[in-house]
């Protein structure tokens, strides 16, 4: 559903940061948006790939976006089809269906109020802008700021704060002392603020529970997945910087610091204590043990382990954690360890015969 005319004329007033130029009618109105694997009549397709955009181009879509380097030779190609073109198209097509098509976060049900069904403490704090879905249940002296929205059966627990705009999804637990920022989404199932892993031993081995009286502290425009677990404090805090984004299945355990910006992928595990710098971004299944500290602007590729420091920004991989050039030389030269060794023994044999092989 389309819920402002799409066309390059209203594009380009929305957006004229973006650097949006056009070849054909300016008018043309597009019923949505599509890929080129999936075209669809009329549409508009994004092709942020160049390799797409000889299918989109024989489509029956009605126009194509493509990246601005190659928009002269894409119009030289085509016949009739309306060609955009964007420094980024990716982000021209995020940017596009959010305020043409499809906002995120989405939200199941349209207004504000309290259902019947929620189980609210007397002394929190709800605006009436709020919406509050079947089956909540919201603690004492919790606040609730303007516009925000709880899904279906999420708990949050005592003195905890969500702000403006932000959307909570179904079957979320908030624990107590959890303070979110503005425009924050939570995906369902996500566990925010329970108790860290703490334990202390004796001499004979058994483990005693070190309850955690911390917090947690989530910044603006924090996106985290569905299936996250982040764990407060012991005593302090646990804080994710503004503008981090984090997949499915991503663990930041007790005392962890994450910076601004980050982009954390499925499977990270945070162990307690450790640090992550501003703007950082982490492959699939990435472990940081506790107390280490990564800095600012490192990219670490899929199943990295950082085990000690990393001071110095830049790309990484492997584990014991590499240059990403080094590892990706080292896993190069992996393929031809069989061969390898049959020329090493080969070669034993000729300067020792008389040994045993």
């Amino acid at each position: 559903m389309i819920k402002d005319e799409l066309h390059f004329s209203n594009i380009k007033k929305v957006f004229p940061e973006l650097a949006i130029e056009c070849k054909g009618s300016m008018e043309t109105k597009f019923n949505g948006v599509c890929s080129p694997e999936i075209p669809r009549e009329n549409a508009l397709i994004f092709c942020t790939r160049f390799n797409f955009i000889e299918t989109a181009l024989q489509s029956n879509a009605g126009g194509v976006v493509v990246a601005q380097k190659v928009f002269a030779e894409v119009c030289a190609r085509n016949s009739g089809k309306i060609v955009m073109s964007s420094p980024n198209p990716e982000l021209l097509m995020a940017k596009v269906i959010n305020h043409f098509v499809l906002a995120s976060p989405p939200r199941d049900l349209p207004g504000t109020g309290i259902h019947k069904s929620a189980v609210i403490e007397a002394s929190a704090q709800i605006d009436p802008t709020a919406h509050i879905c079947p089956g909540v249940v919201i603690g004492h002296k919790v606040k609730i700021a303007a516009h925000v929205y709880i899904g279906a059966n999420s708990v949050i627990e005592s003195d905890s704060e969500i702000g403006e705009f932000t959307t909570i999804h179904p079957l979320v637990f908030i624990g107590p002392r959890v303070k979110i920022g503005t425009h924050c989404e939570i995906l369902s199932n996500s566990n925010i603020g329970k108790e860290g892993f703490g334990y202390a031993h004796d001499a004979m081995g058994k483990h005693f529970r070190i309850p955690h009286q911390g917090w947690v502290i989530i910044g603006d425009y924090v996106h985290l997945g569905a299936c996250n677990t982040i764990d407060r404090g012991t005593f302090g805090e646990t804080r994710i910087g503004s503008g981090t984004k984090t997949d499915n299945q991503v663990h930041i355990a007790h005392n962890c610091k994450v910076g601004k910006g980050c982009l954390l992928t499925a499977g990270l595990r945070m162990a307690g204590s450790s640090i992550l710098g501003d703007f950082v971004v982490t492959g699939g299944n990435t472990l940081i043990a506790g107390h280490t500290k990564v800095t600012d602007r490192v990219h670490l590729a899929a199943q990295s382990a950082v085990s000690k420091d990393i001071t110095e920004s830049g790309d990484y991989g492997g584990s014991p954690l590499l240059s990403l050039q080094q590892f990706l030389r080292m896993k190069s030269s992996m393929a031809h360890l069989p061969e390898m060794r049959k020329q090493i023994n080969k070669l034993m044999k000729k300067i020792f015969p008389d040994e045993a092989p």
